[in-house]
């Protein structure tokens, strides 16, 4: 309910964005609360159904192999995005040509003054 909303608020054009929805095989009705919402936003979308969760990384594939743009941007369903956030990306990308990946930082949904890296990170080597 704050993933997609915080996506739509960005200052990055609408018609150059396309929303691809992987449900993992959810059973909360995020699939269609997800379509409702977009179709009344009227920007671009798909969204793909699993019967069963595939697991992250095989959704985001899923996603991937659909996907017409330029640059892939992947989120969770827990994140929320700063308006900025796709300019940013963007930005990034066409100062650094070679730059094939770009990490955010991810701040503390609970104290939005930590940052909060899921445990996870990514060094030089990837």
């Amino acid at each position: 309910e704050k993933c997609i909303p915080s996506v739509l608020q960005s200052d990055y054009p609408r018609d150059k964005m396309e929303i691809i929805l992987v449900d993992n095989g959810s059973t909360d009705g995020s699939a269609d609360f997800a379509r409702s919402l977009l179709q009344k936003e009227q920007i671009n979308f798909k969204i793909i159904e699993n019967n069963e969760n595939k697991g992250w990384s095989p959704a985001n594939n899923q996603g991937a192999r659909v996907a017409t743009g330029e640059i892939l941007l992947f989120l969770s369903n827990d994140m929320e995005v700063d308006k900025n956030w796709i300019k940013e990306i963007v930005k990034i990308f066409s100062l650094d040509p070679k730059a094939g990946v770009v990490q955010c930082n991810s701040i503390s949904m609970w104290d939005r003054k930590t940052l909060d890296s899921g445990m996870n990170y990514l060094d030089r080597f990837g």
